[in-house]
């Protein structure tokens, strides 16, 4: 039962907190940082071993079009979360990939160690949208429990199907899911 409310919490999570952005590039990394900042301010100065942050971030075509200095910053606004659940990486060529590894390798280059997951590219009408998501995470204070994978028999309850992945604290015994996805607003209830 526990599982299943945790479950339940994150889902709902990742629900309220996906958002999608229209602004121009430069624009929209100055919000974020803006935005990430305040964010920043309200979480505790003390970390409590049996408590872990999570990020979800529609990051929008991470990809090709992302230069370094966007990579770095967004290495440096991840940096202080535990767990980051990452849609809309570029799917149809291996920039979006590349851009993932990338984070990772300056993320592991600010101090603690990282480790990250990609999907396959996601389900999608035309190649051209095809997508993939991304999970980052500490290894310092989570283990992945198994490989995320691509949850097919949901793809028809979203934009594109979920991906799941289970993770466990590193002084914990409980496991707990996160499920990646993109869902709209006016589709959300149906």
């Amino acid at each position: 039962m526990n599982r299943l409310i945790q479950f339940f919490f994150v889902v709902s999570f990742l629900i309220q907190f996906s958002c999608e952005s229209r602004s121009s590039k430069n624009s929209k990394l100055k919000n974020i940082e803006s935005t990430t900042l305040n964010a920043q301010e309200t979480i505790s100065k003390k970390s409590d071993k049996n408590s872990i942050k999570i990020l979800t971030w529609n990051i929008q075509d991470l990809g090709q079009s992302k230069d370094d200095d966007e990579i770095l910053t967004i290495a440096k606004i991840i940096k202080p979360y535990d767990i980051i659940a990452v849609q809309e990486v570029v799917g149809k060529d291996p920039r979006g990939a590349q851009a993932v590894a990338r984070i990772a390798d300056n993320l592991n280059r600010m101090g603690n160690k990282w480790d990250y997951s990609i999907s396959d590219p996601t389900k999608s009408p035309s190649t051209n949208m095809s997508e993939r998501y991304a999970y980052f995470w500490k290894t310092s204070k989570v283990k992945l429990i198994s490989k995320p994978y691509l949850d097919t028999e949901l793809e028809d309850k979203c934009i594109r199907e979920p991906y799941i992945a289970e993770f466990i604290l590193k002084n914990g015994k409980d496991s707990f899911f996160i499920v990646n996805f993109i869902v709209y607003p006016q589709t959300a209830l149906k």
